[in-house]
């Protein structure tokens, strides 16, 4: 008994230096934004940049997918049609540029054949693959990524991105109104942390630390995968010494504590795809001009990019409730007048450096619990908002006031509201 709970001790010391890793690192973004949905025609390409084109064009026809096969299964599959007899269709389904492999499949378990729309390489990516020659250049619309990332890592990313398009749609239809066809995003993803940071001290200053940002005026969103980060290596190897001293015991590591171990180390790739969301939510948002470029109420916009980081959006976020955890343990919550009054056209990154932390997971519950208890009346707060010019004059009225008397609820209540949630999630 005293080995174990030396070990948990020392698992609890280790899940502390993840909470560094998962919740000290900001989720920022860039305030620059744009004032039009649609950027003006390109100018006609130069002879450099058009034989950039083509050599783009020529790598993504060698291995971009030209249909996808639906199967009885509920499976879809995506590949070049190779061969067909009467019998089977012969998909080669691509792994990357130079990886291949040709999968034969039954008609009789086939449901549809789909052809895929002709990607066509834009002036945009073409100025995107220049800017960063050393990238591998893919593309599936709307997204066009730049990376120096595994091709699997990118599929992935760009199935988590098409997934929180359908939730976005499905959770705000309300707010948002009709889904609109989605506007062309580029990203760049980084897996060398020292990349991230240079580009983003260079493009974005004060962002060196973050995990990822999104500019509006550049319709881009940068990300950096987060199991490369130092902090995560440090992690690793907190949790190898801690394997070691379980092994050098009699019986070996106990189940239960492997289970906690490889939770651990698979928390890097979750929290990438809690970046990922997070800004994707900004660029919808703002995009389909739910917020408009002026806005700056930053619980609101920080708050409604962290209701969209959990995989399926609204639902509890394990990261950002142990975030709150820490916070009520060190008596270093906001208070909630404070926070929903702060505005700043640079968001949290311009409010005390304790606040950062706090902040992003104290707005994360501010929607979540106006989601769940006040919805309707929260959607008509989302929709007058943005567009009331009293808030970019910055009104002598409160933000606090204005929120109680749009919800129809006394500001004492709401605040009695979250304290009660507060407790809640953090005492189970």
């Amino acid at each position: 008994m005293v080995a174990v709970s030396s070990s948990r001790r020392l698992l609890l010391a280790v899940v502390g230096v993840g909470g560094i890793l998962f919740f000290g690192l900001a989720l920022l973004r860039s305030e620059l934004f744009s004032q039009s949905r649609r950027p003006p025609a390109p100018a006609p390409l130069s002879p450099q940049e058009e034989k950039v084109r083509k050599a783009m064009a020529d790598d993504l026809t060698a291995f971009s997918p030209t249909h996808r096969l639906r199967l009885k299964n509920s499976r879809a599959v995506e590949g070049i049609i190779v061969e067909e007899t009467n019998t089977t269709i012969t998909l080669k389904q691509s792994f990357g540029p130079q990886n291949y492999l040709s999968v034969p499949y039954s008609k009789s378990e086939i449901l549809s054949v789909e052809a895929l729309p002709v990607l066509v390489i834009t002036a945009e990516d073409v100025k995107l693959k220049m800017e960063f020659p050393g990238l591998k250049f893919f593309k599936r619309p709307p997204y066009s990524v730049v990376t120096d990332e595994s091709y699997f890592l990118v599929r992935n990313a760009m199935d988590a991105l098409e997934d929180l398009y359908r939730q976005f749609y499905s959770t705000f239809a309300d707010w948002v109104g009709p889904a609109q066809s989605p506007l062309a995003v580029h990203i760049v993803f980084f897996g060398d942390q020292e990349a991230f940071r240079r580009y983003a001290a260079k493009e974005m200053p004060l962002m060196e630390s973050a995990s990822g940002f999104y500019s509006i005026e550049k319709s881009r969103l940068v990300l950096f995968n987060q199991t490369a980060s130092e902090d995560l290596k440090e992690l690793q190897g907190k949790i190898a010494n801690l394997r070691r001293k379980w092994l050098a015991t009699p019986g070996g590591i106990p189940p239960a504590i492997e289970a906690e171990l490889r939770l651990l180390e698979s928390r890097g790739l979750e929290y990438t795809y809690m970046v990922i969301r997070h800004e994707a939510a900004h660029q919808l948002f703002h995009s389909y001009g739910v917020l408009k470029s002026r806005f700056r109420i930053s619980w609101l916009e920080e708050g409604m990019a962290a209701y969209c980081e959990t995989p399926t959006i609204g639902k509890p976020n394990p990261y950002r409730i142990q975030d709150l955890k820490a916070l009520v343990a060190e008596n270093k919550t906001i208070p909630w007048r404070d926070l929903v009054q702060f505005q700043s056209a640079r968001g949290f990154v311009a409010g005390e450096p304790t606040w950062v932390k706090a902040a992003y997971s104290q707005s994360w519950l501010l929607v979540y619990s106006l989601m769940s208890s006040h919805r309707e009346n929260f959607f008509n707060v989302l929709r007058q908002w943005p567009n009331d010019q009293d808030f970019n004059a910055r009104s002598p009225e409160p933000v606090s006031s204005r929120l109680a008397q749009s919800l129809g609820v006394p500001w004492p209540t709401l605040e009695q509201e979250w304290d009660f949630l507060l407790k809640q999630l953090t005492e189970n």
